[in-house]
């Protein structure tokens, strides 16, 4: 019996990517990005609205226990006039 000799086969071949595939798994990779952004970005403005409530409530809570420290009177806004318990006792600047 005569022996077939065997085809050397290049193992490189076969470990590497092709530039078809390579660009596939980009364009993939780029679609998928896509679908995802905007929802990130949605997600990101839910976070922040949760924030921005969040600090709202937080300063409210401040208000009601320095009104419950200081007799029911709020705290000075940035403009207002001073905080007088007893009429005339103080001027206006």
């Amino acid at each position: 019996m005569r022996r077939i000799p065997h085809k050397r086969i290049d193992r490189r071949a076969f470990n590497a990517f092709t530039l078809i595939e390579l660009l596939v798994v980009v364009a993939i990779i780029s679609i998928l990005a896509a679908v995802l952004l905007p929802a990130l970005t949605r997600v990101k403005q839910q976070v922040s609205g949760t924030q921005c409530m969040n600090n709202l409530r937080q300063i409210g809570l401040a208000c009601r226990l320095y009104a419950d420290d200081y007799e029911d009177v709020l705290p000075p806004g940035w403009f207002s006039p001073p905080v007088c318990r007893m009429p005339g006792s103080c001027r206006a600047t």
